[in-house]
């Protein structure tokens, strides 16, 4: 239990002075009736018309945030005494944690608004703020060691995410808040920033590496630290010194430390019910300047292989004192010498940290006495570029002008546990008010410092809950507006219509579209119109309202219910395929002028009748030969009928045509059917290569005898260049039918290889082969079979 004190006490003092956060209202934010609610968004004025803080009192807020060190998370009572729950604390331990508090107190505030569109702001207000960011290394270390090889990597420890900040400042605040229109107010706050203290860490890559081995500590990285009048808050102040009250008035006006800040916002109203809102707060800085102390180092390296002071026990105790002093500052010299260590005393700039919200309010429910609305509000923040985001779900009672409550669930750094509330009450122009983000922070344990852990000093702490926050303060309201739930400038009780805004003239009831006529008499209240419509419009002036009109644009006739007729055919033009040209019904208000069935627009000859399959236009004859020119192949060609209406082709020029024509392509004379004549003596040369041919048996080798009338026939080839020659080998049927075919084949193409030899190409020969499948001899006698055996060479035109 005693280390349990102690290690609160530890935590509780260092969140009490070393770290950093941004103010977080989130209750607050849609507290209308409370003027501090201004703070998270410009924009959004209170529903009073002065108001006057209490000095000191209007505005007190505390905020304490611890992700890591709780009662809950660290300790469990076992009978009537504590433990550590060390495994449970090591699981909930982040990557990142923080400890931090805000506080903030108002010392002077005011407002009013100028007409019904303006409000301006005044605040001056004492600001102090602190986080400490802890690695999870660094949070773990005291239970793990630096030397649980199994848990480390390589023995490392990562402590690069520490931060380390403290602010404390004074803010003077001017705002400014604009209602644009009925739907868009926007605001502004301007402040001037004054420092008192500030500690500032820009930079920490710092990591501690064990060796396995020799246990030899590496230690690697930089910090940089940044202050500003710490070091003053440890003089002795005496009030009854001139010297000391010079000291209070240098510290509280003559400080160099200066800053500018902004916050701004905007609010849309969407409809009746809903409204959305978004706003960025503390956008700023301070430039410190006075009783700075900065300590930077570079990116460096150390190992400690430990104190070689075995040889010096056995000293007296002075001098082994000595001796220790000595060894440490080497070990000193050795650390400012590896990471470069460097103090200095110029100035430098610290960021506000910058929050933003976007949030939306609808409105379940309105009447005279009392509303209802419910909320969504996302927030972020910015702190040495991580980012913390916050989501809060709300509803909200007004009761009256005089008592406001709510209630709301925050989801804030991936912590579920807030439930907030919020009160505000006004009796007469004192206002009252109180919120919390968190109610679940009043459950607390008992701290006590005794050593038995009962007697002595003791302080309660949050059990569980990783955010506190208070915010009350009392203030003096004016000019608390009467009941106007649309808005419209006219109090419920003499608007007749309460939940519309409206026009005086009409007792506030709406003329929406501005015709005249109040939304309740007008037929047509969006759309400005015409006394003798009741308010509906006839934009095409045509005598038929708008509404009744199927064509509004275009004027029409009432035949057709407002569409028109142009050309006055009895059919009205959405339906008129022809809408200028007057026509006939059966052809969609279109003429047949020609009066062949078809409309003009489909008729290629409108005013001469034709057939349909025509087109509409009659049948000519172009090239006279007497065939219609939908029977003429060749329309302006002359031909017989019987072709088609198309000449006869003669494509070799022989006067033969060519469906006359046995070689189309060669010319040749009329008695011999269009082909080339063969003289006796040419077709002599070709049986007496035929008659010679003889082949090796059984081959297709050419016996030498035939090569002499072969050689003739290639020859007469060579001069008759428009020849071709065919060559067909056969064989009788002795042997195999594929063996046979293949002996043709051969045969033939060793006679078309000779010729080709000689001289002649081969494009002009062509080889064929039918092995037995065509005899001219009986087969089962020897000359038969010597018949069968032949390759035939005919002469062939194209």
């Amino acid at each position: 239990m005693k280390f349990r004190i102690q290690l609160i006490a530890v935590v509780a003092f260092l969140c009490a002075t070393n770290t950093i956060y941004a103010q977080q209202d989130l209750v607050l934010y849609n507290m209308s009736g409370t003027p501090q609610h201004m703070y998270n968004n410009p924009a959004s004025r209170p529903v009073s018309r002065l108001n006057i803080g209490l000095p000191g009192i209007s505005s007190l807020y505390l905020r304490h945030e611890n992700t890591v060190y709780n009662p809950f998370h660290m300790f469990e009572q076992r009978g009537s005494n504590s433990a550590l729950r060390t495994d449970h604390f090591l699981n909930q331990t982040r990557s990142i944690n923080s400890l931090g508090y805000d506080l903030a107190a108002d010392i002077l505030s005011f407002g009013f608004a100028v007409g019904e569109n303006d409000y301006f702001s005044f605040s001056l207000r004492e600001r102090m703020q602190g986080r400490w960011s802890l690695p999870g290394d660094l949070v773990r270390f005291p239970f793990t060691g630096n030397a649980s090889f199994d848990e480390l990597d390589e023995g490392m420890l990562d402590f690069g995410g520490f931060r380390l900040g403290m602010n404390h400042y004074r803010e003077m605040g001017f705002g400014w808040q604009k209602k644009i229109n009925d739907a868009w107010s926007v605001g502004g706050r301007l402040k001037y920033l004054y420092g008192y203290e500030n500690i500032d860490t820009k930079a920490s890559s710092l990591t501690w590496q064990t060796d396995e081995v020799t246990y030899d500590w590496t230690f690697a990285g930089e910090i940089d630290v940044y202050s500003s009048g710490l070091w003053m808050l440890m003089d002795t102040i005496d009030d009854n010194s001139d010297l000391e009250q010079e000291k209070i008035a240098e510290y509280l006006l003559k400080r160099k430390n200066r800053g500018l800040g902004i916050d701004l916002g905007a609010h849309r109203k969407i409809g009746e019910r809903l409204d959305i809102n978004a706003s960025v707060s503390d956008l700023g800085y301070i430039k410190w300047k006075s009783y700075t102390q900065n300590f930077t180092s570079d990116d460096g390296e150390f190992m400690f292989t430990g104190l070689g002071i075995t040889e010096h026990t056995i000293l007296a105790d002075s001098a082994l004192t000595d001796t220790l002093d000595v060894l440490l500052d080497e070990i000193l010299e050795q650390l400012e010498e590896s990471f470069g260590a460097n103090q200095g005393d110029g100035s430098y700039r610290s960021a506000l940290m910058a929050r933003i919200h976007l949030g939306a309010n609808y409105r379940l429910y309105q009447r005279d006495n009392s509303s209802g609305t419910a909320g969504i509000l996302l927030q972020s923040e910015f702190y040495k570029g991580r980012l913390r985001p916050t989501v809060t779900f709300s509803y909200q009672q007004q009761v009256g002008k005089w008592l406001s409550a709510q209630m709301a669930y925050s989801i804030i750094d991936r912590n579920f546990r807030n439930l907030g509330a919020g009160l505000s009450a006004n009796a007469g122009p004192v206002q009252f008010y109180i919120t919390t983000d968190n109610l679940l922070a009043g459950v607390m344990d008992r701290i006590a410092f005794g050593n038995d852990g009962s007697s002595g000093d003791a302080i309660l702490y949050p059990s569980y809950a990783r955010t506190t926050q208070v915010h009350a303060g009392i203030n003096l309201t004016f000019g608390m507006k009467e009941n106007d739930r649309d808005g419209d400038g006219i109090v419920d009780k003499k608007d007749e219509c309460p939940d519309t805004p409206g026009l005086p003239e009409f007792k506030g009831c709406p003329d929406t579209d501005g015709d005249g006529l109040e939304d309740r008499v007008d037929d047509c209240p969006q759309l400005a119109g015409l006394v003798e419509f009741k308010g509906c419009p006839d934009t095409d002036g045509d005598g038929i309202m708008d509404k009744l009109d199927d064509c509004p644009e275009v004027p029409g006739v009432k035949e057709f219910n407002g569409c028109p007729d142009r050309d006055e055919d009895g059919i009205q033009d959405s339906e008129d395929d022809c809408p200028d040209t007057p026509g006939l019904a059966e052809f969609a208000g279109c003429p047949d002028t020609d009066g062949d069935g078809l409309r003009d627009p489909d008729d290629n000859c409108p005013e001469q009748a034709g057939p349909k399959e025509n087109s509409g236009c009659p049948w000519g004859d172009i090239d006279g030969d007497t065939v219609l020119d939908k029977d003429d192949g060749c329309p302006e060609i002359a031909g017989p009928a019987e072709n088609k209406g198309c000449p006869w082709p003669d494509t070799d020029g022989d006067t033969v045509f060519d469906k006359d024509d046995a070689c189309p392509l060669t010319p040749g004379p009329v008695e011999n059917d269009g082909c080339p004549i063969i003289e006796v003596e040419e077709q002599e040369i070709l049986n007496t290569a035929f008659e010679n041919l003889e082949f090796v048996s059984g081959k297709a080798i050419i016996k030498e005898e035939s090569k002499s009338s072969l050689i003739e026939l290639a020859e007469l080839l060579v001069k008759k260049d428009t020849w071709k020659l065919q060559i067909a080998g056969h064989t009788d049927d002795v042997g195999a039918e594929n063996t046979n075919l293949e002996l043709s084949r051969q045969r033939s193409q060793a006679v078309a290889d000779f010729i080709e030899s000689r001289g002649v190409n081969d494009a002009r020969l062509i080889v064929q082969w039918f092995g037995e499948s065509q005899p001219i001899g009986d087969n089962k006698t020897p000359e038969g079979r010597q018949k069968n055996r032949r390759v035939e060479m005919t002469v062939v035109f194209d």
